[in-house]
């Protein structure tokens, strides 16, 4: 399982071997947009926009929404129950539609109504490459910031400068590190301008299955 500890053997001086925990190692919040439970938590966001588009456009019953969610609020859907779904059926999604809807015997036959894995699949990546994005620019900022100030401290501090990886001419580390300070700021300002966007288009991308655009438009929004 993805949140399972991973463990590899360390030789240590004394020819003892110890386990070391690599889970963790690497971590960073950023880690978190990618978890299995967080895109299960997108999914179940997901669906359940759509049960409320469904709703609005006359094509499922108010309550489908509201009774699956609250069971989804509640707790309900666990990626575990979903996992030992998904044992079964070999597919993700299948698997994820069949844990909400099971939540409901009355309801439940509206989860996923006219859409196609794909729907679920873009559109929770399209919200956590958002999550990232916001992330990624406030680190951006925090780098800047350290930037600045590393550049301030030693605009006289001369180090030496390199060409084809030889000696060249004395340059400054506040000179370098303006110049780290430059393509982080570049940076910024591309991923800034990036735009994201779900895709809502139903079996086969006709948008036939849910009656036209409106729907999708509706879990879009």
């Amino acid at each position: 399982p993805e949140e399972a500890a991973v463990r590899v053997l360390v030789v240590v001086a004394d020819g003892v071997g110890a386990a070391m925990d690599w889970s963790t190692r690497y971590h960073t919040p950023l880690s978190d947009v990618f978890t299995r439970q967080h895109k299960l938590s997108l999914e179940h966001r997901v669906e359940l926009a759509l049960l409320s588009s469904l709703a609005d456009h006359g094509m499922a019953p108010r309550e489908a929404a509201t009774t699956i969610g609250a069971a989804v609020d509640a707790g309900r859907v666990t990626l575990a129950r979903t996992l030992e779904i998904e044992e079964e059926t070999h597919h993700d999604i299948m698997a994820m539609v069949k844990a909400m809807a099971e939540t409901s015997e009355e309801y439940g036959g509206y989860v996923h109504l006219g859409a196609t894995s794909q729907d679920i699949n873009d559109t929770v990546t399209a919200l956590q490459l958002t999550e990232a994005k916001s992330q990624l620019l406030a680190a951006c900022g925090d780098v800047r910031t350290e930037l600045t100030r590393l550049a301030e401290i030693y605009r006289d501090t001369t180090c030496i400068a390199r060409t084809h990886g030889q000696h060249a001419i004395p340059t400054t580390m506040g000179l370098r590190f303006a110049n780290y300070l430059y393509e982080v700021s570049v940076a910024e300002r591309f991923l800034e301008r990036v735009e994201i966007y779900g895709k809502f288009a139903g079996a086969v991308g006709t948008f036939a299955s849910l009656g036209g655009r409106d729907v999708g438009d509706g879990v879009l929004r």
